[in-house]
């Protein structure tokens, strides 16, 4: 946890692209078979639901409970994680150090 691996482990793994490109998920808001601090026990929001503050609005998400409604922190939508984002661009000194090297696609 925090090590700060991950998003090279998902790129090793090949699953980049399909891991960075879901939408970010926050609080569970609930409903009405899950009652929170955002939604009463009927599902109705309380006053601690401000849809002006969750302006991503909810996704529904797989918890521990079964699919719950949570906050949306980051759309999958705003996420750009491309098959050419496993390279980066060899610094073209290197390139011209070394006649051998070809620069990897997309750059």
């Amino acid at each position: 946890y925090m090590e700060g691996f991950r998003c090279d482990d998902l790129k090793r793994w090949g699953i980049a692209e399909k891991n960075l490109n879901e939408s970010r998920c926050g609080a569970v808001v609930g409903n009405a078979s899950y009652p929170t601090a955002f939604v009463d026990e009927n599902g109705n929001a309380t006053s601690a639901f401000n849809s002006a503050i969750f302006t991503k609005g909810t996704e529904e998400v797989e918890t521990g409970k079964g699919k719950l409604p949570c906050v949306v922190l980051l759309k999958s939508s705003d996420c750009a994680f491309t098959k050419g984002d496993y390279l980066w661009a060899i610094p073209r000194n290197q390139i011209n150090l070394n006649s051998n090297l070809v620069q990897n696609p997309g750059y």
